[in-house]
């Protein structure tokens, strides 16, 4: 086992309490496999069935759903050390509802479906872990739910504002995600998010310079 799949394994939930030797005992038992994809590679596409259970090591993989309009929403990123859609490893229907492509060069380490099962079934630890990964994703996607079909465009930019400010510890923003990318994510069309930074420029509550935001009010980010 060489020190990035270590080093990813670590930091993944599954193998959270084990040590170096502990994993590299599971490694041996269930002989999972690497793959490396590039950027755009389609690796799922909707109503494809989830066959392996898929662990990040390197890069990033991005699961979306596309409207019949054509519209796109980003559901999540999948990043180092993390696992592809978890909820669907058991699922009655496996058939996943979006597509997952790799953002940038991406190495997964693979498990069959088979030997994950034995992975689970043999240390009750990873078992645990499991159980509480499927419990932190539903959380999420409950509350990415409400984020897409409850708020408007305008909660939605205040929303991420204000967790930007929680998360930067400034008024003085710097965006790390393109306008498109943050439009993705929020389920509209760029056009509106831009309309939306716009008007909130105009009221004096923000000001724009590039992926630079000073947030000049915040009393008025409700």
């Amino acid at each position: 086992m060489n020190s990035t799949i270590s080093n990813a394994l670590l930091c993944c939930s599954l193998f959270q309490g084990l040590t170096i030797q502990d994993i590299s005992n599971v490694l041996q038992k269930c002989h999972p496999k690497t793959k490396t994809l590039h950027r755009q590679d389609a690796y799922y596409l909707s109503g494809d069935i989830y066959r392996n259970v898929d662990i990040v090591i390197f890069g990033e993989m991005v699961v979306r759903m596309t409207g019949a309009s054509g519209r796109q929403v980003e559901l999540i990123r999948v990043k180092c050390g993390e696992i592809i859609a978890p909820c669907y490893i058991y699922s009655t229907n496996r058939q996943l509802p979006g597509e997952i492509t790799p953002a940038e060069t991406t190495q997964l380490l693979s498990f069959s479906h088979d030997s994950f099962k034995l992975l689970i079934d043999t240390y009750p630890i990873i078992r645990d872990n499991f159980i509480g990964t499927l419990s932190d994703i539903s959380s999420y996607l409950a509350e990415k739910i409400g984020f897409l079909s409850l708020m408007t465009t305008r909660e939605k930019v205040i929303h991420y504002l204000r967790s930007e400010i929680r998360s930067q510890h400034s008024l003085h923003l710097k965006l790390g995600l393109s306008r498109q990318r943050i439009a993705d994510s929020f389920g509209i069309q760029k056009f509106s998010l831009l309309r939306c930074i716009a008007r909130l420029t105009r009221e004096g509550i923000i000001m724009v310079k590039g992926k630079l935001i000073d947030i000049l009010d915040i009393s008025k980010l409700k």
